[in-house]
């Protein structure tokens, strides 16, 4: 079976995103990227199982070398949806592992088809414990807009400092994949009247010292809010222990993600480096 990234509606977005040009090597899309100054790279995104055995053979190849020669392209690279292993084996067949992943090299799909407790039955327990969580702040999923997918994305690119994507191409991705129902956005949400919500938080965009303050102390609140965990969530004494283990490590990462903020603070990595960071300070 094909997947999303094979199909007619795929081919179409990434055409009308910067790829220049599309074949169908035995049904198997092959895009084409040009890379100035160098020239163009050829591409399969996300091959099927049955794909990738094809694209191990011959016949093929030869395809891709005959495109290849007629674009002036560098190189063919090929992404599959399955793990080698096997009967496939792609140094075997010419390949090379790429440095670096163009899809998410990590994908989960769930069969909704499957019953709720067959789900929960094969999730981790640490899915499971959040999925309890979420339900006991009153986290509600809905359906939403991009423009709210957008927002979460905008601000998470700039707090992390990393590049991003405009608008418009999540825009013109929901246009090409909703009609065959492959996409929908949704986004989840706490119930505005959850006991759980913070009563203190601030919408404040004050930028006094007083602000500062409050700010914080909502964000510890926030964060130590993560500890309410029950006995009664739990099967074992044994589960709840190790999921303390969890949310002390989440909260441990939480708080030093907030520290980093304040650009004035120096992070020391021994009691070497801070003893010769005091001694430099001091003089």
């Amino acid at each position: 079976m094909a997947t999303i990234f094979q199909t007619k509606e795929w081919e179409q977005f990434k055409l009308a995103t910067g790829w220049q040009k599309s074949w169908r090597v035995f049904d198997i899309l092959v895009l084409q990227r040009k890379i100035p100054p160098l020239g163009s790279m050829l591409y399969t995104p996300m091959a099927s199982r049955d794909q990738t055995k094809l694209a191990m053979q011959k016949i093929f190849q030869g395809q891709i070398e005959n495109i290849a020669k007629e674009t002036g392209a560098m190189f063919f690279r090929l992404e599959s949806g399955d793990e080698a292993g096997g009967d496939i084996d792609p140094k075997e067949s010419g390949y090379t592992k790429a440095f670096e992943e163009m899809q998410p090299e990590h994908t989960l799909i769930i069969d909704l088809t499957k019953s709720l407790e067959d789900i929960l039955s094969q999730m981790k327990q640490k899915g499971r414990y959040n999925i309890k969580i979420a339900q006991k702040h009153e986290v509600v999923v809905e359906r939403g807009k991009i423009e709210d997918f957008y927002k979460l994305y905008e601000e998470m690119a700039k707090r992390q400092k990393i590049t991003y994507r405009n608008i418009s191409y999540f825009q013109t991705l929901v246009d090409n994949l909703s009609p065959k129902n492959y996409i929908e956005v949704f986004i989840a949400k706490q119930n505005p009247k959850s006991e759980y919500r913070n009563p203190k938080q601030t919408e404040s965009n004050s930028n006094d010292q007083n602000s500062k303050v409050l700010n914080l102390e909502n964000s510890n609140l926030d964060i130590v809010s993560s500890f309410d965990i029950s006995a009664s969530d739990f099967e074992s004494f044994t589960e709840m222990k190790q999921e303390m283990k969890y949310a002390i490590h989440a909260y441990a990462r939480r708080q030093l993600t907030w520290f980093r903020r304040f650009l004035e603070i120096v992070w020391c990595k021994d009691l070497k480096s801070a003893e010769k960071t005091i001694t430099k300070f001091l003089h």
